[in-house]
């Protein structure tokens, strides 16, 4: 069975991998000039940096065993320790008993009050859905605004999935999870003590875990070609994919295409209609600081439109190795559609960004920063509007129709706001799907948010 993979991230590595392992030709096609996808790592000098924040954390005992059979030696394991910027002032996330009390007493008392007074969610909407659990208070302080300056849409806009996503990707620990108002001020006052632990690599940033994916896929005899791109399907009998072109002027004639690039483009190549699916792309400011750390928190959520940027992140406190001795890494994240103003000019206010960190203290002097580097990433996350589950449903039916030999896969090949355990986890199950033919190839919508 000879098997295209398009896209080096780590769903498609992962499954490369697999595969490859069972004796398959595999080879592998990424455009960018090199592998990890959204889980590539970036190097100046002494120094790494992730696309934010990344670490392995898993309750799936295969995906344990798969990073620690790809990582050997390399990992450490790390406590969690995440912070959220609100009222002017850092607090734990998620909120602990203390930072209940150090909200301002109007809005405690009437977040309280909302204990009583919630509406029922009428409709599928994030707004309504978020307010039926947490009340008008917490979502108006919190939620809103950080959802609204990071999405770029309102939040009557956007689809409840994605509270039930990226509200639960946030806090990480399913323990931790809480089902409401009423479930968060429980656990807030009366907290579980849950000691949550990372899987990181010691050397090399998240980005050593592709590359090591990569180094045992062509070991193993599969090819990755970076710097490159599918550009033309050729169709074959019974509705399949019988060539697939690159630009290097390469051409595969897989038995099996997966797919973990944008759906819109293998729609293209498909001659099929734009589904009108949409992705967040991200610019990261990754800066070189002349001072230790300040903080304690791995990574901060910043809400609020007074603050540019919606997340920093710090990668010295995932592993030492990440910046020299004394000194520290700041990844600071600002999400932006591709395109836009933020898109085409990225430096346009980087001076703004700087003089931002200083003030919620992220770094103690302007002149302590001592370099800059800046990286635009396309399709960081899918926007789930409301529409955005017919759409995607629509899409799926129409790529399985006109391409039966093709599979989507992966956070940006699924339209799905995961987790690296998660790709991974998915990656295991497509290749024993496509290799031991066994029935279920996809996972359903349940299992992506119970997860």
């Amino acid at each position: 069975m000879q098997v295209l993979v398009v896209g080096a991230g780590v769903a498609g590595l992962t499954l490369a991998y697999k595969v490859a392992e069972r004796g398959n030709p595999v080879t592998v096609v990424e455009v960018e000039p090199v592998v990890g996808g959204l889980a590539r790592s970036f190097r100046y000098g002494d120094w790494f940096f992730d696309l934010g924040p990344h670490r392995f954390h898993t309750d799936i005992p295969d995906v344990e065993a798969f990073i620690r059979q790809i990582m050997g030696e390399n990992l450490v394991t790390i406590g969690r320790s995440s912070g959220v910027w609100f009222f002017d002032r850092y607090h734990e996330w998620p909120l602990q008993t203390k930072s209940i009390f150090q909200i301002p007493f109007k809005q405690m008392v009437s977040a309280f009050i909302d204990i009583f007074t919630r509406p029922r969610a009428k409709g599928d909407n994030f707004e309504e859905w978020v307010i039926a659990r947490y009340g008008r208070t917490i979502y108006r302080l919190f939620f809103q605004p950080y959802t609204e300056k990071f999405l770029k849409y309102p939040c009557a806009e956007l689809h409840r999935d994605w509270a039930k996503a990226g509200i639960n990707r946030a806090v990480i620990e399913k323990r931790l999870e809480t089902k409401g108002l009423i479930d968060l001020i429980w656990k807030t006052l009366l907290p579980e003590k849950v000691d949550t632990h990372f899987l990181y690599p010691r050397d090399g940033g998240i980005g050593q875990f592709p590359i090591e994916l990569a180094k045992g896929i062509q070991a193993l005899g599969g090819t990755i070609l970076t710097g490159n791109r599918i550009v033309k399907f050729v169709p074959g009998p019974g509705d399949t994919i019988a060539e697939a072109h690159d630009q290097l002027g390469n051409v595969h004639r897989p038995d099996v295409v997966v797919w973990t690039a944008p759906i819109p483009e293998v729609s293209r190549l498909l001659a099929l209609p734009d589904p009108g699916l949409e992705y967040l792309s991200s610019i990261f400011y990754n800066f070189e600081i002349n001072e230790e750390h300040r903080l304690p928190y791995q990574w901060i959520y910043f809400g609020g439109k007074q603050l540019i940027f919606n997340r920093a992140s710090f990668p010295g406190l995932f592993s030492k190795r990440c910046a020299p001795t004394g000194k520290q890494g700041i990844c600071i994240e600002l999400a932006c559609m591709e395109g836009d103003a933020w898109w085409k000019d990225p430096e346009r206010e980087s001076s703004v960004i700087r003089e931002h960190m200083v003030s919620v203290g992220l770094v103690k002097r302007y002149n302590a920063i001592l370099d800059m580097h800046i990286e635009p990433v396309r399709n960081t996350y899918p926007i789930y509007t409301m529409g955005y589950r017919q759409a995607l449903q629509g899409a799926e039916h129409k790529i399985a129709e006109r391409a039966k030999n093709l599979h989507l896969l992966g956070r940006t090949g699924k339209f799905w706001y995961n987790n690296m355990d998660h790709s991974i986890a998915m990656a295991m199950k497509l290749s024993r799907a496509l290799i031991d033919k066994e029935k279920s190839i996809t996972i359903s919508k349940e299992e992506i948010f119970n997860y």
